[in-house]
């Protein structure tokens, strides 16, 4: 199904300002690069999108409404319902399996149980052995099974924090094309990063610059 979301009027400083009176739309289909150096409000950004941080004001249209004009509940059902994060640093139950903490959205959803999907995802990102706890996996591994987590629900958005910054070029070639079908099937994912070769694969290519979101030109 097709969708969009659509941000005006974003500011939100914390010691300093970062955003003032920018904004920007985005749709389904969209495979977004978003850079800038670090500290300048990239993950700012994807949490205010994802609904985890409120910014100083926001005109934010997204899911058939306006998040932010909703009450606390209804934002965390949109989160589970609609979006997909990951976080640069992924966050498990330590005594819960890959599995199980694949599979954690379902706990919070509607949806039935499908194992089958979790595996699947975690199949085409190299994870095996699933009974494993996340402990005993490495850096990269883990941010593997974050994202797998991210997409278990088929989200509409996207939301990734330097999603391939612990990987090597293989597994992020495998992450973006899986990015790349969820976006086919009509899902919009914004990926922060520095990397100029996930950048070229993306579709758009946007940044933070002088406290706004800047355009830039893309092949």
């Amino acid at each position: 199904m097709s969708h969009q979301i659509n941000i005006r009027q974003l500011s939100h400083k914390e010691s300093q300002p970062i955003f003032s009176n920018t904004g920007f739309t985005a749709k389904s289909g969209e495979l977004i690069a978003l850079s800038g150096p670090s500290g300048i409000g990239k993950s700012t950004l994807l949490s205010i999108l994802g609904l985890i941080l409120k910014p100083q004001s926001i005109v934010y249209q997204a899911f058939n409404t306006m998040p932010y004009d909703c009450s606390s509940s209804s934002q965390a059902r949109l989160r589970n319902q609609h979006i997909g994060m990951i976080f640069q640093t992924p966050y498990f139950l330590s005594h819960l399996s890959i599995l199980e903490n694949t599979c954690l959205p379902f706990t919070y959803s509607k949806k039935d149980l499908n194992q089958e999907r979790a595996q699947h995802l975690l199949s085409l990102l190299d994870i095996t052995d699933l009974n494993r706890p996340t402990h005993a996996l490495s850096q990269g591994q883990q941010q593997r099974v974050s994202i797998a987590r991210a997409l278990l629900l088929q989200p509409s958005l996207i939301l990734a924090d330097e999603p391939t910054s612990a990987l090597d070029a293989k597994n992020t070639r495998q992450v973006i094309q899986l990015l790349q079908q969820e976006v086919t099937l009509g899902a919009i994912a914004i990926i922060s990063t520095h990397d100029q070769n996930v950048i070229k694969q993306c579709t758009r290519h946007i940044g933070i610059r002088d406290m706004e979101i800047i355009e830039y030109d893309h092949p």
